[in-house]
């Protein structure tokens, strides 16, 4: 049985971290679609200029919440069924990168490894727990995950807590996908986005490091993150070759329509990495990178564009 949504006229779908980057493509182009949409983010300032950008009236519901615990979870979707009376669609989408003391696997302290893990990886669980039950009532219902090539690439190594939960995610919505299909009357479908290189967000806290020590480049903390001009090297070399958020929800929309898992709408240029890991560990090798692009993080006194 397909589990697929064609109109998205009238369905609800809730967006977690959905105030900038893919989250927020995500909510204008479901209120493109017809659909009444809600934004949950942790960044009140940012979620205020996307409502006002948005102007969408009362068909869009903008939270300030922080995913990161179930009761928040359980908060966000009894607001949005008191405002709209159901949910069709839950995206997933929330991340942190880890700007929390430093990524490298040695050196990021408890505080850093759980905070990313519990915003990158149980968020995902708390949210299926507290929605499923709604999603459920509904003829059409559908979970979106985001996540990341890198749960596909967790052999470059930093930043170390991101690849963990972004591989636990990709685990935990296979498990997930596998019991749907299990049960005779599941009307819930699921997907999953591995998101390439995207002009998105994880970046920013680094571009305001970046902008908060331009007259003082002495207060960079080199020791975490490499050198000052390696990062705006870094972030200008992502920036310029992302692809835009807009391709990446185009991807997801097409997943949905046509009830697919796996969404891979910008992964050319990592297939490559992929195939390398995957033979290394066939051969019982030592972990090793194809090319260097995409190992900036590693390497953190190199050209970022060096191949």
């Amino acid at each position: 049985m397909s589990l697929a949504i064609t109109d998205f006229t009238d369905k609800v779908a809730v967006v977690t971290g959905g105030a900038n980057g893919i989250g927020l493509a995500m909510a204008e182009r479901f209120l493109a679609e017809g659909a009444k949409v809600v934004i949950a983010d942790i960044d009140a300032e940012a979620l205020a200029t996307a409502e006002q950008a948005l102007n969408a009236g009362d068909r869009l519901l903008t939270l300030n919440c922080d995913i990161s615990t179930l009761e928040n979870n359980q908060r966000l979707a009894a607001d949005t069924i008191e405002r709209f009376g159901k949910v069709n669609i839950l995206c997933l989408n929330a991340a942190l990168l880890g700007e929390v003391d430093g990524w490298r696997a040695s050196d990021v302290g408890p505080e850093g490894w759980r905070k990313t893990l519990d915003t990158n990886l149980d968020a995902h669980y708390y949210g299926v727990h507290a929605f499923m039950p709604y999603l459920r009532e509904q003829a059409e219902a559908r979970i979106v995950f985001t996540s990341s090539s890198f749960a596909l690439m967790s052999g470059l190594g930093d930043p170390a807590p991101y690849f963990v939960a972004q591989s636990g995610l990709m685990a935990w919505a296979e498990c997930l996908y596998w019991d749907l299909l299990g049960r005779p009357d599941n009307r819930v479908g699921l997907s999953i986005i591995l998101a390439g290189n995207t002009q998105t967000g994880p970046y920013f806290f680094l571009k305001e490091e970046l902008a908060r020590t331009a007259d003082s480049p002495e207060e960079w903390d080199s020791g975490t993150w490499g050198s000052r001009d390696y990062i705006a090297a870094l972030i200008e070399h992502f920036t310029n070759t992302g692809t835009p958020c807009d391709v990446v929800v185009q991807g997801m929309i097409d997943g949905i329509r046509e009830d697919r898992f796996y969404l891979t709408p910008n992964m050319d240029v990592h297939w490559p990495h992929i195939d390398h890991r995957m033979a290394t560990i066939r051969a019982q090798g030592n972990p090793s990178f194809f090319e260097k692009t995409l190992c900036v993080y590693r390497d953190l006194d190199a050209d970022p564009t060096e191949t």
